[in-house]
């Protein structure tokens, strides 16, 4: 669906629960006068621990909501749908934006010999980001390491982090068990970005790649492609969930994102 008339109308963004706004951070940075409808799905977050059917039919209830909502594009912001996004695509005709794709474009261009990735479970199991990057970089080797438990733990909101530096430890080491001269590892869940600072802190000889950025950079590039971009200045920010806003608020604070118009509990997923 690319239509100039819908220039105007807001670009949708959704996740499993907070760690999209992640992605709704660079979108600002980059397109601050586009505005954004973002629903995330706390209630049911997380996604990575559950089946392949499962992500999709919820996955396809947010887009659902985002379409009567008239947004001109749709961002899915978390790693485990995107690794479902062909399927979601088929379906649609709005145009559905992935972050596993512009994550391994990017990872394309820093060549690394050898690249740990960081993710849920369900997104390593289904190999997306060995198989993109391999498309790229075919003599590459990629360490997978999927957490159970991390994504929840971000998503709380409580920001226990004895628990979450227990838990990046884990992984983190886990792919230096199999090469220590492993320097780059991708985020590959929205939620980890937002304890950036922790992975930096623990393991400050690596580069960690955050999807994030190269999400925003391709939706920039595509609403300028087809004459997508808000011709006005006034954007708005508004934030739907089906959990606790008072969760929202504290990632929107902790991420310095514009203020948002309004977070409202919603349910779109019964």
């Amino acid at each position: 669906m690319n239509d100039k008339n819908l220039s105007n109308n807001a670009i949708g963004v959704m996740d499993s629960g907070v760690g999209g706004l992640t992605v709704v951070s660079e979108l600002q940075q980059l397109l601050p006068n586009e505005s954004i409808i973002y629903y995330g799905d706390s209630a049911n977050c997380p996604y990575g621990n559950r089946g392949e059917d499962e992500i999709v039919a919820l996955a396809s209830g947010i887009i659902d909501f985002l379409e009567a909502n008239q947004v001109k594009i749709v961002v899915i912001a978390c790693n485990t749908m995107s690794t479902i996004v062909n399927k979601l695509t088929q379906k649609y005709d709005i145009e559905i934006v992935g972050i596993v794709r512009p994550a391994a474009a990017f990872i394309a261009k820093i060549k690394p010999k050898k690249i740990g990735v960081v993710a849920t479970v369900f997104t390593t199991s289904t190999k997306e980001y060995d198989n993109y990057i391999h498309k790229y970089l075919p003599e590459t080797t990629v360490y997978s390491q999927g957490s159970p438990s991390l994504a929840a733990l971000i998503e709380s909101g409580e920001f226990d982090y004895t628990k979450i530096d227990a838990e990046i430890t884990k992984e983190v080491d886990s792919i230096l068990k199999h090469d220590s001269e492993v320097s780059d590892i991708v985020l590959g869940c929205t939620h980890y970005p937002i304890v950036l600072d922790q992975f930096q802190k623990l393991y400050p000889q690596i580069r960690f790649v955050n999807p994030a950025h190269e999400q925003a950079l391709y939706v920039k590039d595509y609403l300028t492609h087809y004459d997508m971009l808000n011709s006005g200045s006034h954007s708005e920010f508004t934030i739907y969930t089906s959990g606790e806003p008072i969760t929202y608020k504290k990632i929107v604070d902790k991420l310095k994102l514009q203020t948002p118009t309004t977070i409202t509990q919603k349910i779109v997923n019964n």
